[in-house]
Formats: structure tokens, C-alpha cells, sequence
């Protein structure tokens, strides 16, 4: 028949006398308290870690859509754990991914409805709209290099800024350029500066002109001297 603790203490008494089991005992309950954190603490940790994930998993689908879905919702909470136990790895950023194309895709549209954590967090389905945002996000880019290559196209082939003679002659050339363009236009800081105040001090004009004939002045005069090296 099991001793309790209390019989095993009387017996250890015996065996060692008081002080020593004292000592002995209170080891022993260290121990014991020790093991029962290390055991209970992943536990903890891992419910907290995945409530805190669930929060922000729903507060990020909340925020993009206006809806008020609730983290503490069970069928919620099933849906995330049964995906992240499909899909290893999967991230907040994946969701807020997902999130993302299927909002900008669904809000104003009948497929609004569809915008709920039962349809978007199926692991194919979750799968599917995250490859989608991956696609999405690779033409836009190229888009967008496109769009860099013809500016800088475009920008290549731009008249100088220092071959026109006068302020105004450069303003009314700049006025065609589209932003972006105008953005890569090479030009001194003091230039785009002396050209901008030449749009907003009209009575200034004749004084920002002489200040630009001093720029121009630099450019053409280093031009000259790096002429006369050469030859």
C-alpha cells in the first residue's frame, strides 16, 4: 500500500532525524514546483501567444472591411488553429495579405458577404487568395518599372536645363513635362528654387532672371574650361 507524504516524512525523520529531513523536504517541494512551471509554462505561453495572434488576425480583417468580427469567437478560433495547422508557417502577414486583395476585390460588391473568416480562412481558399496577392503584386511592379524606364527614357532625352538662355524660356518647357517626369528633370536645388519663385513672385522676375543667368553662368563657364583641357 502507497505511503503519503506525511508517512514518508515521519519514516524519513527516523532514518535522518528532523533538521535533515527539514532540509531534504524542502528540496524536494523545489523540485516538484519547478517541474510543474516547466510543464504548465509552454502551455501557457502557446494559448497566449495564439489568443494574441487570433486578436490581431481579426482586428486587421475588422479594420480593412468596417466589420466586427470577435477574436473570442469559437468557430473563429477553430477556423485560424485548423489553417495553421494545415499551412505551418503561415503568418500575421499572410493574413493581412489575404486581407488585403480580398478587400480591395470584394468591398462595394455583392461578394461583400463573402468577406467573413469562414470563407477566407479555408486553408485552399486562403492558399489561393494569398497566390493571388503574390501575382497581383508582381504586375504591379512591373507596371511600375515600366512606367520608371519610359521617365527615364523620356528624361534622357530632355533639352538641358542650362541651354536656355532665359529663366522664362526654361519655365515655359517645364510646364509641358508631366510630375514624374519633371521630378527626374536634372537641375541644381538653387535652379528649381530661383524657377519656383519666378512662378509665385511675378513681380520679381526681372531679379530672379539675373540670378539665373549667375547659375547658368557656373555650368557654362565649367563647360568651357573642361573643353579647353581636352583640346
Amino acid at each position: 500500500m502507497a505511503k503519503t507524504i506525511k508517512e514518508l516524512y515521519s519514516t524519513l525523520i527516523e532514518l535522518i532525524g528532523k533538521e535533515l529531513a527539514d532540509i531534504e523536504l524542502k528540496k524536494w517541494l523545489q523540485r516538484q514546483i519547478a517541474k510543474a512551471r516547466r510543464n504548465g509554462s509552454p502551455q501557457q505561453d502557446g494559448r497566449q501567444q495564439f489568443d494574441q495572434f487570433v486578436e490581431q488576425v481579426v482586428n486587421d480583417l475588422n479594420e480593412r472591411s468596417g466589420l466586427q468580427y470577435r477574436a473570442s469567437s469559437k468557430e473563429t478560433r477553430a477556423l485560424i488553429r485548423k489553417l495553421l495547422n494545415a499551412l505551418p508557417g503561415t503568418t500575421i502577414d499572410d493574413f493581412q495579405r489575404v486581407h488585403d486583395i480580398k478587400c480591395h476585390d470584394w468591398l462595394g460588391d455583392s461578394f461583400a458577404r463573402y468577406l467573413r473568416p469562414a470563407t477566407l480562412y479555408q486553408p485552399k481558399k486562403f492558399e489561393g487568395y494569398l497566390q493571388e496577392y503574390y501575382a497581383r503584386s508582381t504586375v504591379e511592379q512591373a507596371k511600375r518599372r515600366a512606367v520608371e524606364q519610359k521617365h527615364q527614357t523620356m528624361t534622357m532625352s530632355l533639352t538641358p536645363w542650362h541651354e536656355f538662355e532665359t529663366l522664362r524660356e526654361l519655365c515655359a518647357y517645364c510646364r509641358n513635362m508631366a510630375p514624374a517626369v519633371y521630378q527626374q528633370y536634372e537641375m541644381p536645388r538653387e535652379v528649381r528654387r530661383i524657377q519656383k519663385l519666378y512662378y509665385s513672385r511675378p513681380n520679381e522676375q526681372e531679379e530672379l532672371e539675373d540670378m539665373y543667368r549667375v547659375e547658368r553662368k557656373k555650368v557654362t563657364t565649367i563647360d568651357h574650361n573642361i573643353c579647353n583641357e581636352v583640346k
